[in-house]
């Protein structure tokens, strides 16, 4: 152990070659022996006469050494060899007394190497763990730091590891909310102990908001008899705690989770909540509302104002302050107020409801310190503004709140702010109160239900523009009445004309703004993108469009992460007012260029970046257009050759690169315009140099889609034919070949070759005429199967799939040809080869139901439908996996896991059948519900996907709808596929369906198919194989199109 405890020392010396010498030495001596070496650190650990910092850190080894060393179930295991049972048991006993230790670090550090060491050995090798957590948590002496650490211990393992099946019926969940519900209501235990057991207490109540669950009437029954004793608990603690001291702050963390807990009922168990009681909406609205009401006293005291501060600061877990638990407590209480407000009328409380308007005026007040903040830096007001920020917002979740409420309580919120208003700015100076009043009222108009205009909107717009003018001294006041302005002009749009007031009023908030702080300009950015929620860019003039863009230039220094966002967003409505009026100039284009590469890995600057380009190009003219590549493509090149320059070394990733490659597809990706005549020979070369230089997964990708966008205009076909690389001669179509091996290489991963597809369909499409690119069109696709059987990631194997959907629609006799001819290794026995078709089919069909994209998708249904038609039998014999699993004994009655299902032995059936079944799913997920509804009522069965259709229409409307046989046989099917059915119809042009929306060419499509099947005498045998749902849904399926 000596020597472990120097080894920990000396890998903290500010000594490099001696901290260097000591972690060599560690991991030498951990790998040589896992067993004795974990035993050694913890025993380290549970040394108290060893410094504390020591002890932390040989913990720490502990979590970080557990899933190398433990076992192989770990991912991370290195082995070779695992730790011996017999230091299992010494090593899990000895955890078990570090969670009683005083030190949180250590406490805590212990806690989650149990969780670690649970995941592999819970309850196979561990069957004890739970119950002797249970004995930490009820030690007859109420040990503080024993029942402390079994209750974290216990919380972990509920959130990460504990199934349904082990709470249900395993009886976990019932001894555990049994043992929770005991030490809420003895008065014995410390209140610290307390909240941890609410914590836990919302960990198993967290087990009952899976739908899925009421499926077993056991579960169900168990539930329903638990929520009203959960209830009534809440209640009884809810009811003390408020009447407890409001400045300790333990009670309020306390009370925060009681409010978690009525959260989750009220959300998951509405019903019952109400059943039990009709008036306990309006308790726990009462109970909430006293609690808000004494929350305005403390919520801006300074922390040293609790009277418990230092004990918290001594004993809390985690870095977490008394303000944070107030604002997560008071967001907690308007979360479930947002639930509850329907059930309840607020007028029948009108003393209440004037309390609670006050309330919410007061809560909603802004702090001096985030003024002062706002001030002195206006990029916390964006951030804020923005919602960026991560941090409990008060005055965010009254908004919300607000926002949520329905016709009757919004306008009886509304009239009461409105009076507010009016004596505030009539009668009284202060400030902080108008500003808040104004949040309120701008909160409100969010709300999407109508507002009762009993005044003149007209007097009232003017009003607020004069307070504007008046309150140009206070910047927080200006600001917020700036944000209001469009809130309001778009709440009452039916009264005044939006677009003639929006300008007006714009033009008047945008009066003398050089003369305004930062902190105004920020606002001023906001309040112009919120008059673009409700009108268009194009009715916004050229003054408007001038002082915003210089409004952003001006803050573009000071500005930071989430600022440079909102400054973009602007600039991109600023720009839609009229880009032809910026294109003579290229300004604009140099403030977005500064304004992106400011930091260029910031992922929504990018976006916003992006978005920004293509309205600046927008409908251009070809000099125009022009103008711009000639100062923006330099930057990006220069870019991409420096990164090329060193020719030693393979380019790396870096930030500069990746926007520039992201922003040169702006430039490339510009409708179907004609390119300016350079701009192929200035990014070719530098593009195809970067490509076959790099080994960055992410570089390689986006070089891929801009040189794919680039070979997909109209004059890369002749650009290609004419090229000739200056280095070593390459024709351009070498150059290409050269590019789609290296993608195509078995080295580079399957994100590095997400969309190798797109660029190959290109090459086939626009060059396969070329007899360099045809010469090796079947090497091509050799190593497209190759690099399919090898694939893992879906984005990869889409994209791969999509280049023999494209060949299939073209020619399916010669792929299917093709892949019949070449073989491959067979995954069964890599010994033997088999036809690539017997490979290739499989993964496809396998693929189908995760392809993304209505076009990709599109594109499949069609290629399966040229395969479906070959009827080829080197097709027909291959088998595949259904859906159904073959039947098992030794897992009856068990879970079937994600991870079990990878070796699960699926039922085998022949190709045209899985293309069957496959669209068959995919018209159930395409049928809208209201054509789903009709088409199984029809069919009598009243399913869609996982979801019930309620088909027990009694009305006697028929809807014109025929009954469907109830024996579903071929027969039926193929009468009624082959009514009116066209032979040289089969491509979805069937004018008699009234399918709407994306998916109507789909279902036309899926719809001639089937009746096409219906036609064929050898469609029989599939159609009986069928289950019974599938066929009742074929048969309503070619009813309605009949209809």
């Amino acid at each position: 152990m000596n020597r472990f405890v120097d080894l920990i020392v000396a890998q903290t010396s500010p000594d490099n070659q001696k901290r260097t010498i000591a972690e060599a030495e560690f991991n030498n001596l951990v790998q040589t022996d896992a067993s004795n070496s974990l035993l050694y650190l913890i025993e380290i650990a549970l040394n108290e006469n060893l410094d504390i910092s020591l002890r932390q850190s040989s913990i720490l080894h502990v979590k970080r050494l557990v899933p190398k060393y433990w076992s192989a179930s770990f991912e991370s295991f290195i082995g070779p060899n695992c730790v011996d049972e017999n230091s299992k048991i010494k090593i899990r006993q000895s955890l078990l007394k570090l969670l009683t230790n005083a030190d949180s670090k250590i406490r805590n550090s212990g806690a989650y190497a149990i969780v670690q060491l649970a995941s592999s050995d819970y309850p196979d090798e561990w069957p004890q763990l739970l119950d002797e957590l249970y004995n930490l948590v009820n030690n007859e002496n109420h040990d503080y730091y024993k029942m402390l650490g079994g209750l974290t211990v216990l919380r972990e393992l509920f959130d990460d590891l504990v199934t349904e099946e082990q709470f249900f019926e395993g009886r976990i969940g019932s001894i555990v909310l049994t043992n929770c519900h005991k030490l809420l209501i003895n008065q014995n235990i410390s209140i610290e102990i307390k909240i941890e057991t609410l914590k836990l207490f919302i960990s198993c109540l967290n087990q009952l908001s899976n739908p899925e669950m009421y499926d077993d009437i056991n579960r169900k029954n168990f539930v329903l008899q638990l929520i009203p004793n959960v209830v009534e608990l809440s209640f009884k603690l809810l009811n003390d705690s408020i009447n407890i001291n409001i400045l300790s702050i333990y009670n309020n963390a306390f009370k925060l989770e009681i409010y978690k807990i009525f959260n989750l009922i009220t959300s998951y168990f509405k019903k019952a909540f109400e059943n039990i009681n009709g008036q306990n909406f309006l308790k726990l609205y009462n109970l909430i509302t006293q609690d808000l009401s004494s929350l305005t006293n403390v919520v801006f005291l300074p922390e040293d104002a609790f009277e418990d501060y230092s004990q918290f600061k001594q004993n809390q877990q985690e870095a977490i302050e008394p303000s944070t638990i107030i604002n997560n407590l008071i967001s907690e209480q308007f979360q479930i107020l947002s639930v509850i407000s329907s059930d309840f009328n607020l007028e029948d409380e009108p003393r209440l409801l004037e309390n609670f308007v006050q309330v919410l005026i007061k809560l909603s007040i802004l702090p001096n310190n985030v003024r002062e903040d706002w001030s002195s830096d206006f990029n916390n007001f964006v951030t804020i503004e923005s919602g960026l920020s991560v941090d409990a917002n008060i005055r965010l979740s009254i908004s919300e709140y607000l926002a949520d409420l329905d016709f009757k309580d919004i306008n009886i919120i509304f009239d009461k702010l409105l009076k507010n208003f009016e004596s505030l700015f009539v009668n009284d100076d202060n400030a902080n109160l108008k500003e808040s009043v104004l949040y309120l009222l701008g909160s409100v108009f969010q709300n999407e239900e109508d507002l009762k205009a009993e005044f003149s909107v007209l007097d009232l717009l003017n009003s607020l523009l004069t307070i504007l003018q008046k309150s140009r001294q206070d910047e927080i006041l200006s600001s917020r009445l700036i944000l209001l302005l469009p809130r309001f002009l778009e709440k009452f749009s039916s009264k005044l004309d939006p677009k003639e007031f929006a300008v007006k009023s714009l033009l008047e908030i945008i009066n003398n703004s050089d003369t305004n702080s930062d902190l105004v300009k920020s606002s001023i950015l906001f309040s112009f993108t919120y008059f673009n929620q409700f009108i268009k860019a194009k009715f916004f003039n050229l003054e408007i469009q001038n002082v915003i863009i210089r409004i952003i230039s001006n803050l573009f220094d000071e500005a930071d992460e989430d600022t440079n966002i909102t400054l973009l967003e602007a600039l991109s409505i600023a720009i839609a007012i009229d880009n032809k009026n910026l294109a003579s100039s290229t300004s604009s284009l140099e403030l977005i260029f500064n304004l992106i590469f400011k930091d260029p890995s910031n992922f929504g600057l990018i976006v916003s970046g992006k978005e920004c380009l293509e309205d600046l190009f927008k409908n251009l003219t070809l000099g125009e257009f022009s103008a711009q590549c000639e100062k923006g493509l330099p930057i990006l090149l220069n870019i991409l050759e420096q990164s090329t320059s060193i020719t030693s070394s393979p380019v790396e990733f870096s930030p500069e690169l990746n926007l520039a490659l992201e922003i040169l597809i702006c430039f490339i990706d510009i409708d179907d315009r004609e390119l300016p005549g350079q701009m192929l020979t200035y990014i070719f070369p530098t593009l195809t140099k970067l490509i076959l230089r790099t080994e960055d997964d992410q570089i390689l990708q986006l070089s891929n889609e801009v040189l794919n966008k680039l070979l997909n205009h109209n004059s890369a076909s002749l650009f290609i034919s004419k090229y000739v690389n200056e280095e070593n001669n390459q024709s351009g179509y070498d150059l290409l070949l050269n590019i789609v091996s290296k993608y195509l290489s078995p080295q580079l991963s399957d994100q590095a070759t997400a969309k190798v597809g797109d660029l190959i369909t290109t090459l086939i499409e626009k060059f396969s005429n070329n007899n360099v690119i045809n010469q090796y069109l079947n090497q091509i696709l050799m190593s497209v199967s190759m690099r399919l059987v090898i694939a893992k990631e879906l984005p990869t194997i889409e994209n791969l799939i999509l280049i023999f959907s494209n060949l299939a629609m073209k020619s399916p006799q010669q792929i299917v040809g093709f892949l019949s001819e070449f073989k491959l290794p067979d995954p069964k026995d890599t010994t033997k080869q088999v036809p690539a078709l017997e490979i290739i089919i499989p993964i496809w069909l396998q693929a189908f139901e995760t392809i993304r994209g209505f076009d990709k998708i599109l594109l499949n249904i069609k290629a399966l439908i040229e395969l479906f038609k070959l009827n080829d039998q080197r097709l027909n014999s291959i088998m595949v996996n259904s859906d159904e699993l073959v039947e098992d004994p030794s897992l009856e009655g068990k879970i079937i896991t994600r991870s079990m299902k990878k070796n699960l032995q699926y039922v085998q059936i022949p190709v045209p059948l899985k293309i069957i079944k496959l669209f068959i799913n995919e018209l159930k997920f395409q049928l809208s519900a209201a054509d789903a509804s009709k088409i199984f009522a029809k069919s009598n069965i009243g399913l869609i996907g996982n979801r019930t259709l309620d088909t027990n229409n009694n009305n006697g409307a028929d809807d014109g709808w025929e009954d469907v046989d109830a024996n579903p046989t071929f027969d039926n099917f193929r009468s009624y596929a082959e009514e009116d059915y066209d032979d040289d119809d089969d491509e979805g042009t069937d004018n008699r369906t009234d399918y709407t929306g994306d998916n109507k060419e789909e279902l036309d499509i899926l719809k001639n198919f089937f009746k096409w099947v219906g036609s064929q005498e050898n469609f029989k045998d599939i159609f009986n194989y069928l289950q019974e749902d599938e066929r009742k849904l074929l048969i309503a399926f070619v009813v309605d199109s009949n209809q």
